[in-house]
């Protein structure tokens, strides 16, 4: 990315952050919008100008042909280099928008751009180029230009005429828009396999027209598409196996970064995690290659908290910490500040999944202290404030520290005001001031602190969800609860969103647990069990289900299937990073000791669990012990 001395400028990158584009959040299940986001990128595709388009393509071919008699040296590297089409296609619009007629706008555009080539303008960015257009935009027909410049009036004339000449070509561009939008009705009147065959008939027109590059985005956006809808599931993962063949062959992948990252998303929503992970380790090597600074920065973040929502925190404390060193190495100063940023606000998340608190808030304080060096906007300045304090409030509850955290909220609800009720960061706020309120066994307030998620149509946020049905079953309304999550589970079953229902399945079987329904609980953990990947699981849910599972089997009697259970816990603990949950997985293993007849060490076992949750000031844990030692 070009340096720039106003950082402000630049923020994207945090905007990028405040949205979390990691997968984890799970805002995009508005499948409505996200339908409608594909099916616009479909269609920017294949709704161009053919003339237009050819015009480019030809007229970045001529001039490259004329370059090679101008000057063989670093010019002609450069253009091969560069997007030309691009440049061409801004420099047109500019000049057609002041009402050239198109081919007014082609000589106009030429002439820019030869006028650019003939003052060595080349040996500049593409952002160059661009300035250096706008002093010549007016259209005057300089004839005497012209013939001082004759190599340039036979570009002119031969982009012209070899437009003239190859216009059948447009017909195949003119085919496949039809073919996409035709596709596209299909699929709203849900005539799954009609869709299917023009898609494909589509791609072919595409591929062979347009090259492999742009193949691929249209395989992947069509494959999108079609993994939204359960029915189509199977076509949509073919399409991304189609796209998988191109990318083989390509020798060119710098261009490819967004489709890989498209395909992560729609593998992730399907919850095969190992090939979510293929995708991000290809883009992460093709930047890599390109020393692509900003762009590896962006994938390193990408990959830690990829782990991070699976819940595997030494390998996203392993990405996250590669991201902080690539921003404190960056090269340019000018955005070096803005990295750090972002940077420590995503270690510190990933320390805070650690049980690693001393840490997170001293990168926490690393964040804020380069926020006030930002000169920024309140639009800008308060979602970041409120993320940074938000983080605090989740350790302070989480160390047992109720008043910080209450202080910590009741701050915050002045900033969140001014924020859009569908900003991830207002709902991840209200998220955590509600687990604050139901660690304080405040379940009405929060229940009502919630409500705001749950106003809009279309909402159905399995984390919303499962927090709410969680409060509804603690305040006795496991009546409401089941009703909820039922309603989500139908949503969720039609958009074929695995990690979705992996979680509202885990909330089904813990609200039938609290109901002392057995029976139904122990399905639906297992039902959560049968959709968690195998290659590469979700360590939380898939050690949830196993510990539920594990003091069920205890409840009933059957102390090897509980100890089975435990182990399968304990294992997928240890390789998760995060004390709290191993100390979960030892305190199964405590009462398994006790129901076996082994009274003195299991409830020695317990009083050490107490001990270690409280040196390591891990709240919930140290409450069970000492509620189970209280017992006795």
């Amino acid at each position: 990315m070009k340096a720039t001395s106003d950082v402000s400028d630049q923020l994207s990158i945090i905007n990028k952050y405040l949205q979390s584009i990691a997968f984890g959040d799970i805002e995009y299940l508005d499948t409505k919008k996200r339908e409608k986001e594909i099916i616009a990128s479909l269609r920017g595709i294949t709704n161009k100008d053919s003339y237009f388009l050819l015009s480019g393509k030809l007229f970045s071919q001529v001039i490259t042909d004329k370059m090679a008699l101008y000057n063989k040296s670093r010019q002609i590297e450069f253009l091969w280099q560069q997007d030309f089409m691009d440049i061409f296609k801004k420099v047109y619009e500019e000049t057609r928008a002041t009402g050239n007629e198109p081919w007014e706008a082609e000589v106009q555009t030429a002439k820019i751009l030869w006028n650019s080539i003939e003052d060595d303008k080349f040996s500049h960015t593409a952002e160059s180029i661009l300035d250096f257009r706008d002093s010549r935009l007016t259209y005057e027909i300089d004839l005497e230009l012209i013939e001082r410049f004759n190599v340039q009036r036979n570009l002119i004339n031969t982009v012209r005429s070899s437009v003239t000449l190859l216009r059948s070509p447009s017909s195949i561009y003119q085919e496949s828009s039809s073919l996409v939008e035709k596709a596209i009705k299909l699929y709203e009147a849900k005539r799954y396999k009609e869709t299917n065959v023009l898609f494909e008939l589509a791609l072919k027109n595409i591929q062979a027209l347009e090259g492999n590059a742009t193949a691929v985005s249209f395989a992947v956006l069509a494959g999108c598409l079609q993994i939204l809808n359960s029915v189509t599931i199977s076509k949509g993962l073919y399409l991304f196996q189609r796209a998988d063949k191109i990318i083989e062959i390509l020798e060119d992948k710098s261009g490819i970064g967004d489709s890989l990252d498209e395909m992560a998303r729609g593998y992730w929503r399907i919850g095969l995690y190992k090939k979510t992970l293929d995708m991000l380790s290809m883009k992460f090597y093709i930047h890599t290659i390109q020393k692509s600074e900003l762009s590896i920065m962006f994938t390193e973040d990408k990959l830690s908290n990829f782990f991070y929502n699976l819940h595997r925190y030494i390998e996203a404390q392993e990405w996250a910490l590669h991201f902080l060193n690539s921003a404190v190495r960056s090269t340019d100063d000018d955005l070096k500040i803005t990295y750090f940023l972002q940077a420590n606000l995503n270690y510190a998340k990933i320390l805070k999944g650690l049980n690693s608190w001393a840490k997170a808030i001293e990168h926490l304080n690393y964040a804020e202290r380069t926020l006030n060096h930002l000169d920024l906007s309140s639009e800008i300045r308060n979602p970041l404030q409120l993320d940074i304090s938000r983080t605090r409030g989740d350790i302070a509850v989480a160390r047992g520290d109720f008043g910080t955290a209450k202080r910590i909220f009741e701050s915050g609800r002045e900033k969140i005001v001014s924020l859009r009720t569908t900003s991830p960061v207002f709902t991840r706020f209200l998220r955590s001031e509600a687990i604050f309120y139901r660690n304080q066994l405040d379940f009405t307030e929060g229940i009502n602190v919630l409500q705001p998620l749950f106003q809009e149509k279309n909402k159905t946020n399995p984390r919303n969800v499962s927090l709410l049905a969680e409060l509804l079953t603690l305040h006795s309304h496991e009546d409401a609860a089941l009703k909820l999550l039922e309603k989500a589970e139908d949503q969720l079953n039609q958009w074929n969103s695995i990690t979705g229902l992996s979680l509202i399945y885990l909330s089904k079987g813990y609200t039938y647990l609290l109901m002392e329904n057995f029976s139904e609980a122990s399905k639906w953990f297992h039902n959560s069990l049968d959709i968690i990947s195998t290659d590469l699981v979700n360590l939380k849910s898939y050690i949830d289900a196993h510990l539920s599972l594990g003091y069920i089997e205890l409840e009933k009697g059957n102390l090897k299937l509980a100890e089975r259970h435990q182990a399968f816990a304990d294992e997928k603990a240890s390789t998760s990073g995060s004390l709290g949950l191993l100390l979960d997985a030892q305190f199964l293993k405590a009462n398994l000791r006790i129901k076996q007849g082994f009274q003195v060490n299991g409830m020695n076992m317990i009083r050490q669990i107490a001990q270690e949750s409280k040196d390591l000031e891990i709240s919930f844990m140290y409450s069970k012990a000492r509620s189970r030692l209280n017992q006795n």
